[in-house]
């Protein structure tokens, strides 16, 4: 194969849940889930430089980096995509950080797929498609994170079950959205699921599956969303108390929390209105965003 230099640069969206429900702890240390997870046309930026090479060699750069390069997801992803398809490359990989961490938005396993597809396409483009390379990119993705397959499946939304790695790709309206969150708070995926553990939610829950609006979701203007871990962080954090009641006198027609926090969103009748609640948001002092669900 020829040398072959390819530049890459791709939005590496955001998520919201507009539905999810959390069942038992299942024997791999995972909870059983059921969600429709929305992709937003706002996120972060991944550009990458990819050149053949006789070793890998990744340099990844990012102001934002609170770990080694060696930790984050779009350095993991790269790692794994040259050892699971034998192929060797440098690559100069930028990530310029939108999304907050800690804030159910997904941004680092956004990253993770955006960087499977980036590698993809360059690969590609030189050994051409071959039977087993999507299979293989999705397994990559199922190792990497539970939310990471979302971002390959979907351009516009996906129920999601399992641990959230089994994905059936929805079309969703593209609905106005806001999305705030606060300054400082960060809530751990990881602290929000002990809280189910020590009992914040009925022993033997048991998931029921799509709610009954799922099959008009094109044609109701906004169906009622749900969050199981959003009561326990309004009753733990008194800023996420804030943040929903100023959601609510911003005009919002409904949202909610997503993931398990701390973002909040809200979905607006019109593109107008989404301006004026983001708006209104900030002057609050909260950070916010007005997008759409969708691809950009």
């Amino acid at each position: 194969m020829g040398r072959k230099t390819v530049f890459r640069s791709l939005l590496s969206p955001a998520k919201i849940n507009l539905y999810l429900r959390v069942g038992r702890k299942r024997r791999d240390g995972f909870h059983e889930i059921e969600t429709l997870m929305a992709r937003l046309a706002w996120g972060d930026r991944i550009s990458i430089n990819i050149q053949q090479s006789s070793a890998t060699k990744i340099r990844l750069h990012c102001e934002q980096l609170k770990v080694p390069p060696e930790e984050n997801l779009v350095y993991r992803a790269a790692e794994m995509f040259s050892k699971r398809m034998t192929t060797f490359f440098e690559a100069e990989i930028f990530l310029l950080k939108e999304i907050p961490s800690g804030a159910g938005l997904a941004g680092g396993s956004s990253n993770a797929a955006t960087t499977l597809l980036a590698l993809l396409q360059w690969y590609e483009g030189i050994v051409g498609k071959r039977k087993g390379h999507w299979a293989q990119v999705q397994e990559m993705a199922s190792e990497l994170g539970s939310d990471v397959g979302f971002f390959l499946e979907s351009e516009s939304g996906a129920w999601c079950s399992g641990r959230g790695e089994i994905c059936r790709p929805i079309e969703l309206p593209s609905w106005p959205v806001v999305v705030a969150w606060p300054t400082k708070l960060r809530i751990s995926t990881a602290e929000a699921y002990r809280a189910m553990k020590r009992g914040e939610k009925p022993k033997g829950f048991r998931l029921s599956g799509a709610p009954s609006w799922m099959g008009e979701i094109g044609r109701i203007q906004f169906p009622e969303f749900r969050n199981d871990f959003e009561d326990w962080a309004l009753e733990r954090y008194s800023e996420l108390r804030r943040l929903k009641r100023d959601f609510c006198l911003s005009a919002a027609l409904t949202g909610g929390m997503t993931g398990s926090g701390s973002a909040f969103f809200g979905l607006y009748p019109d593109l107008v209105s989404a301006r004026h609640g983001s708006q209104e948001l900030l002057a609050k002092g909260w950070p916010s965003v007005q997008t759409r669900i969708g691809t950009s």
